[in-house]
């Protein structure tokens, strides 16, 4: 019986052991699994070279053309003659992975139906000038100290040069990412920021934040969400004034957050940047808070925005 007894609890120990070692392989195999068949984790993130993503749905060819078409008629309706018109789309940073084999928006394609249906502006094409290093870690967005390809590229269209040279570098660690809360263990990464040239004598209105003074608001460094900093984050509408710059030219910038961290830069080349969120205005609004005359205008989106047109209130 004794015997018995022992034989019954040294199969329930092995049993139990076998079932420990079960779970124990069960989160490295899942993961495994996912990465072998190119799927995202529960929170819809993966991983390529250090970088994290977040999954993108299809292309949605529909939302592109109605961006395309609502676009050309804007221009047509509010638009002067006098305004020179430009347009850029910036790529999700998974594009610049795509070789990897996980799946993401075409942006080719995408690219493509905007260059077939946009009339009276001219592309700006940014796709050459970015590449996965330009991005952060556990973000979306794109690096302000690793836009100078960006500047050349806009620059050579739009009649300007900008040099990152001319400013001087903050770094502040770790960086605080949109995705850093998916992350089960996010990587640690650097947050840059650049101070001085013609920064110096920039003046600031954000229709969302009236009390913001600075171009930067350093207070958002330890928020949830550090690009922030940029313009103290999302604002239906912000004007940048530098009574310094190289001439008296105007820009109006049409775009999403990509555009906080761009437009402090551009400072130096015209006396007035101007902001415009329209997932948080509509168009039929601005009449009351701008006066279009003969500004340069750039339609600056990301493919996740173009993708979702409709939350852009023209």
């Amino acid at each position: 019986m004794m015997i018995k007894r022992k034989k019954i609890l040294l199969a329930a120990v092995s049993a139990a052991a076998v079932l420990v070692l079960v779970f124990l392989a069960w989160n490295p195999a899942k993961q495994l699994y996912r990465q072998l068949n190119h799927l995202p984790d529960e929170n819809g993130m993966y991983a390529v070279q250090g970088q994290w993503f977040e999954a993108m749905p299809d292309l949605d060819e529909d939302s592109v053309l109605s961006f395309a078409n609502r676009l050309n008629a804007y221009i047509i309706q509010s638009l002067t003659s006098e305004n020179t018109v430009y347009y850029g789309v910036i790529p999700d940073k998974s594009w610049y992975s795509a070789e990897s084999g996980w799946p993401t928006l075409d942006h080719s394609r995408l690219a493509e139906i905007l260059r077939e249906n946009i009339q009276g502006a001219a592309e700006i094409d940014l796709t050459p000038a970015l590449s996965l290093e330009d991005y952060y870690q556990t973000d979306r967005h794109w690096r302000q100290e690793r836009l100078q390809s960006v500047l050349d590229t806009l620059g050579d269209a739009m009649g300007f040069s900008v040099k990152l040279s001319d400013f001087t570098e903050n770094t502040i660690t770790p960086f605080h990412g949109s995705f850093e809360k998916k992350l089960k263990n996010p990587p640690e990464e650097p947050f840059v920021y650049l101070t001085g040239g013609a920064l110096d004598s920039v003046s600031i209105s954000s229709y969302q934040y009236p009390e913001l003074q600075e171009v930067y608001d350093l207070s958002k460094l330890e928020s949830e969400n550090t690009y922030d900093v940029f313009l103290g984050g999302i604002s239906p509408i912000v004007t940048l004034t530098n009574p310094n710059a190289e001439s008296q030219r105007e820009l109006v910038i049409f775009g999403d957050s990509y555009s906080s961290s761009l437009a402090p830069l551009l400072c130096g080349e015209y006396r007035t940047v101007t902001i415009v969120d329209l997932r948080f205005i509509f168009s039929s609004l601005l009449p009351d808070l701008l006066n279009f005359t003969n500004q340069d205008v750039l339609f600056l989106y990301s493919d996740w925005i173009l993708n979702n047109s409709a939350m852009l209130r023209f």
